[in-house]
Parts: structure tokens; C-alpha cells; sequence
């Protein structure tokens, strides 16, 4: 899922970092400044949520979108993350819908308007 989700990124012009596991994220995070993290709640070796308190405890106003395949209800899943995370998108639903969501939260182009394309690291 991770690689389809990258290229349809790049494809809509949004540089994407893609890593694997949670922890790759976490030390990818403290060296690089990123725009916007996409994460999953299930990622190998470490649990999504913990991955999101690291983001939020370094840097509180970074923008982070669950993108997620758990089953739990979306309304109370979304009540959870409240203060956390800033969207959350079920894998179920379209790629145009997490699109929509990640191009509200990316800086705007102060020439164009448009969103620009910054890495995006993808747990």
C-alpha cells in the first residue's frame, strides 16, 4: 500500500519519503523538516499512536493525517486522536478523499496557490 500510495502522490506532484517502520519515522523526523506526515496506526515494529505522540511532543503544530485500515468507528476513532492528529482517512476510502485532506494542510505556493511538493514521510 505504502509504494501505490507514494506514486499516486508523486504522480499528483507531491514529493513523498516513504519509510517502513515506526522507528525509521521517528529518526527521519528529527533530521529532516517535513511539511505533513501521513502515518498508520499499524506500522511494523512500533505502534502508530506512539509514533504520533513523538511527532506531537517534537513539534506540536506539525501536521499529521491517520491514514488508516482499522476497523474501529470512525467517530470515535477520530474523538481519540482529537488535539493529535489532524485528519484521519480510512483506507477504504478514495485516494482523491486523502488527497483533499493533505492538500489543505501542505503550505500554499505564494505565486500559484498551489501546494507545494514537499517530502511527505509515509509509515
Amino acid at each position: 500500500m505504502r509504494d501505490i500510495l507514494s506514486l499516486y502522490l508523486q504522480d499528483k506532484g507531491i514529493e513523498v519519503t516513504a519509510v517502513a517502520t515506526g522507528q525509521q519515522a521517528m529518526e527521519l523526523f528529527c533530521q529532516v523538516p517535513f511539511d505533513l506526515t501521513i502515518l498508520d496506526l499499524n506500522l511494523a515494529g512500533e505502534d502508530g499512536l506512539d509514533v504520533l505522540n513523538f511527532i506531537k511532543r517534537n513539534d506540536a503544530k506539525h501536521p499529521v493525517i491517520i491514514f488508516t485500515g482499522v476497523d474501529d468507528d470512525v467517530l470515535f476513532l477520530k474523538k481519540a486522536l482529537v488535539g493529535r492528529a489532524n485528519a484521519v482517512v480510512r483506507k477504504m476510502s478514495s485516494l482523491a478523499s486523502l488527497l483533499t485532506e493533505i492538500r489543505q494542510y501542505l503550505p500554499k505556493s505564494s505565486s500559484t496557490g498551489e501546494a507545494h511538493s514537499e517530502p511527505v514521510p509515509l509509515s
